[in-house]
């Protein structure tokens, strides 16, 4: 066994020892106080008194996201109010962990605004951490003696199969891996010989990394914003729609982008080992201001979960060409080009797949975000059909995956987080949604997943994707076309653009509740606003 000197106590010299010896851990009847990833010893942890908020009051809303309202029309108080930032609140991850209550990170304030977050250590203190991260490579003895193997160019098939048959339950997933839609090339593999020849030899190092990065971190309890379970739903997720969405556009081979999306956030579990309860901090400040993760990550640990996966995957020895999808996968169109000229398509193929997965619902990776998916279809320059086949298998494949590469204890029972998700709207979302490409737009998509499942009822709140300024005028007469398609007329309306400006023009901002909001959106605040829209039509029609 080993301390790190950084996070060294006494007590845990003590479990050391006592681990080795066959000792009890610690006296009867000692309890210890948890520590911070500091070395303090923070107030005991204790759930809020406050519980959820109603939706209608801006649970989860974000500054960030504007918060600008307009309302014209017969009635002046059905104007929106701004949808204001109120106390964190779980989401499904959350409320598995916590019962639906916001668990306390000692009794600290919580931030108004973004500019009020401070790093939580000074810089030599964070590097000192993330180098001490390759002291977390400890996999099982099979997977540390293939990655060995793998590394050596002179390996045989034979030296493989051999230390494979060593260990049944890498077996087991090799072969299931090997028959899942990510290698899946024809008939069913029966054997490990057949599974490895599937995968190829080039390929395995990523394969067998994938296996023991699942299984260092399947089992960890990631505190009350994130769960391990669907943490790794979403990357398994993340990881086919990359495969799919790369046969398609034909910018990488699939292996490649389905360990690209499977790996893409495993920073964050890093992070939280590193950091502990410091990084439930920055998960909770996130929810709170309702911004993405990423970015509260970078301003209180000066680094995010992707620069993380860089010193990792390098130390890893992976090539360039996968590392930097993984590190640039947030980034929009315009920066991929400034940063990775040289790997835009396998960067966009990634950071279009995991816009899809958040937008799909599929798990949650802790970071609850829907993004704009236009700048990265640009680029990949797929057509609407093949991408729509892509999505469509997405949750099948992802189920089936699941199975493949997690333990079985973890494969049943999980929070559904779309469930989570209605029961807070509290009322049926019936949308229309106008965009440019509203089949493949993941506004649309995250729409399809909390919608009414009653197909024949009339649409109760539009929702309108403006990319740019141009759009405006020829989106309001889509709106209004699309409506009188429907039968109705002046639906609530939610207008969503990059920075929450753009508003409609012309007719269709007559007469009309109307609020607008900016990109990327929190999913608490995209549900608040959209319950908002639906009972301000319900009070105008009472009045």
């Amino acid at each position: 066994g080993y301390l790190l000197k950084s996070q060294f106590s006494l007590k845990d010299l003590h479990d050391k020892i006592a681990a080795q010896l066959g000792a009890p851990a610690s006296a009867p009847g000692a309890a210890s106080a948890p520590r911070s990833a500091t070395g303090g010893t923070p107030a005991p942890e204790r759930p809020s008194a406050e519980t959820d908020a109603d939706p209608g009051t801006g649970v989860g809303g974000a500054p960030e996201a504007g918060g600008q309202a307009s309302g014209q029309g017969r009635n002046p108080k059905s104007a929106p109010e701004a949808v204001a930032p109120a106390a964190p609140v779980p989401d499904a991850a959350a409320g598995a962990a916590a019962g639906g209550e916001e668990v306390a990170l000692e009794d600290e304030p919580l931030p108004d605004n973004f500019e009020q977050l401070k790093p939580i250590m000074t810089r030599s203190q964070i590097k000192e951490r993330i180098d001490a991260t390759e002291e977390l490579r400890a996999f099982s003895p099979t997977v540390a003696v293939m990655l060995k193997l793998t590394a050596n160019p002179r390996c045989t098939i034979d030296q493989i199969v051999r230390a494979v048959g060593r260990d049944h339950a890498i077996a087991l997933k090799l072969l299931k891996l090997a028959n899942s839609a990510a290698y899946s090339r024809g008939e069913p593999v029966d054997s490990v010989r057949n599974a490895i020849l599937r995968i190829g030899l080039k390929q395995l190092r990523q394969a067998v990394l994938n296996i023991g990065v699942i299984e260092h971190f399947s089992a960890v309890d990631l505190g009350p914003y994130m769960d391990i379970r669907l943490f790794w739903e979403h990357a398994i997720g993340c990881g086919l729609i990359a495969a799919g969405l790369a046969a398609a556009a034909e910018s990488c081979d699939t292996d490649s982008a389905f360990t690209m999306g499977l790996l893409h956030d495993a920073g964050r579990l890093v992070l939280h080992e590193r950091f502990g309860v410091d990084y439930d901090r920055v998960c909770r400040n996130a929810r709170h201001l309702g911004m993405s993760l990423e970015r509260i990550e970078s301003r209180m640990l000066l680094l995010n979960h992707a620069d993380v996966m860089d010193r990792l995957l390098h130390t890893w020895k992976f090539p360039t060409s996968l590392v930097n999808p993984i590190v640039f996968h947030h980034l929009t169109a315009g920066s991929i080009r400034g940063q990775a000229p040289r790997d835009l398509a396998q960067v966009a193929t990634l950071g279009l797949a995991n816009r899809y997965a958040h937008a799909l619902l599929l798990g949650s990776s802790g970071n609850l975000m829907i993004y704009p998916t236009d700048d990265l279809l640009a680029l990949l320059n797929l057509d609407d059909d093949a991408i729509e086949q892509v999505v469509a298998a997405a949750y099948e494949q992802t189920t089936d995956m699941k199975i493949a590469l997690l333990n079985a204890d973890t494969g049943g029972g999980w929070t559904q987080v779309r469930q989570e998700l209605m029961q807070r709207c509290g009322v049926p979302i019936r949308p229309l949604f106008v965009a440019t490409r509203p089949r493949t737009d993941a506004l649309n998509l995250f729409l399809q997943q909390v919608r009414d499942p009653d197909e024949e009822a009339t649409p109760n709140v539009a929702v309108v994707h403006l990319a740019n300024v141009r759009e405006r005028q020829r989106l309001s007469e889509m709106l209004i076309a699309a409506e009188q398609n429907a039968g109705v007329s002046a639906l609530p309306t939610l207008v969503l653009s990059n920075k929450g400006h753009l508003g409609l023009e012309g007719r269709a901002e007559t007469n009309r509740w109307i609020a607008q909001d900016a990109l990327p959106i929190h999913i608490h605040h995209f549900v608040a606003r959209l319950r908002q829209a639906i009972t301000s039509q319900d009070t105008s029609a009472a009045a």
